[in-house]
């Protein structure tokens, strides 16, 4: 975010003072704090109404020549929302208290592509890769042949991927949040 936008994401017009900021980020945060208002885009408006303010802080302290290198800024990392159902007794909810939340945040594989295998099939060990097997009678010739029961008659074994245990899915990142 540009120093530009900030102040658009404030309602400002570029080069007001950090006073009419503070004035307009306090009226922005009295509408879209997430716990007056329970529109689903207000946790992520309230971010951007936070970095607004942050950003324009940041311009008004920085020295004259940093100021112009402040408006070219690259993009904010992708914010990520995690939703977590929390089960409340009417005692709870009355009195207020403190929850402890905690989870992990998981993206598809990418060296599987969130298939689970490996990316090369491997021959069968168990029918050296036929797909069938001759079952020997007891008078010592060969019997019939019958699919092989490991690769299910494809002769081909698809390994699990290593890099997530065959799950499709890996683990990102883990949170601990208290939550009042």
């Amino acid at each position: 975010m540009t120093v530009d936008d900030a102040y658009a994401e404030l309602g400002l017009p570029p080069g007001a003072d950090l006073a009419q900021a503070k004035a307009a980020w306090r009226a922005l945060v009295s509408r879209w704090h997430p716990d007056r208002n329970g529109h689903a885009t207000a946790s992520a408006r309230m971010q951007r109404i936070n970095l607004a303010l942050e950003q324009i802080r940041a311009a008004a302290q920085a020295p004259a020549g940093r100021k112009a290198a402040a408006r070219a800024e690259p993009a904010p990392r992708a914010v990520r929302t995690v939703q977590h159902r929390v089960r409340l007794t009417l005692e709870e909810v009355a009195a207020g208290c403190i929850k402890l939340l905690q989870g992990s945040v998981v993206e598809t594989c990418p060296t599987c592509s969130g298939s689970g295998h490996a990316s090369k099939p491997l021959d069968c060990e168990a029918c050296a890769g036929q797909g069938t097997i001759h079952e020997r009678t007891w008078f010592g010739w060969f019997g019939a042949a019958t699919a092989c029961t490991a690769c299910d008659g494809s002769g081909k074994i698809q390994p699990a991927c290593k890099a997530c245990d065959g799950r499709g899915k890996t683990e990102v990142a883990r949170y601990r949040v208290s939550v009042r």
